[in-house]
């Protein structure tokens, strides 16, 4: 699979830049509201969707702004949801012509989830899950979020995951110094068991993060804000 998704990407990504123009010129500067397609754009994913490669699962792109001390409730209404895609075709479609992790401001993220869950940690599917977190150097994000999306929507983590477990979900977050990707699963009782972090650096070889460690959502802080 993961082969097929790279090999399409060059095929894709050129009628991409000609079919999927957004409306909204400003999306690279301007990302208040999440990136709002065309008709015609839209046209052109829903023709993807419809012939191209199937995915395992179908696969949401969100996008938030970190506001401090927002509840679980207010974090939800925020959040923008960008488009799911359920084609190796559809997901070039909507990488290719959203502004990339390099281009986004600071504070803000995507994330891509599986099966259209939100990327909520006190949502009831996410409750017992938990990611594994990687701080990185500015100049590394863009190439490491395309690895990481690339590997969850090819299933290449299912093998680095305990039985019972699934990574669920891949998130890029811009901060001021560092950036941080996060890779989500749904059972932090069987992280101890994963290799993931092998994974991910044999995909980044070139790449020296500057942190990496797993941590459970219920223990965060924050976890429940309320």
């Amino acid at each position: 699979m993961i082969s097929e998704i790279k090999s399409s990407a060059h095929r894709v990504s050129k009628m991409a830049a000609v079919q999927c123009e957004s409306k909204d010129d400003d999306s690279e500067s301007d990302l208040s509201k999440s990136p709002v397609f065309s008709s015609k754009t839209v046209e052109a994913i829903e023709e993807h969707d419809n012939t191209g490669l199937p995915l395992q699962s179908s696969w949401t792109f969100w996008l938030d702004k970190a506001i401090s001390g927002t509840t679980a409730e207010e974090y939800k209404a925020n959040l923008k949801k960008i488009y799911t895609v359920n084609t190796v075709q559809s997901f070039w479609a909507v990488f290719n012509n959203i502004p990339n992790a390099a281009e986004i401001q600071v504070r803000y993220s995507y994330h891509l989830m599986r099966d259209g869950r939100y990327p909520i940690w006190e949502e009831p599917i996410n409750q017992k899950g938990g990611t594994w977190r990687l701080k990185c150097h500015k100049i590394d994000t863009a190439k490491i979020w395309q690895e990481v999306v690339l590997a969850a929507i090819g299933e290449q983590f299912a093998e680095c995951v305990a039985e019972g477990d699934e990574v669920c979900g891949v998130t890029v977050s811009i901060r001021d110094r560092e950036d941080l990707i996060q890779i989500w699963n749904v059972n932090a009782a069987l992280a101890s068991k994963a290799t993931i972090l092998q994974r991910v650096h044999v995909l980044l070889p070139e790449v020296n993060f500057l942190t990496e460690f797993y941590k459970a959502h219920q223990s965060h802080h924050a976890y429940g804000r309320c």
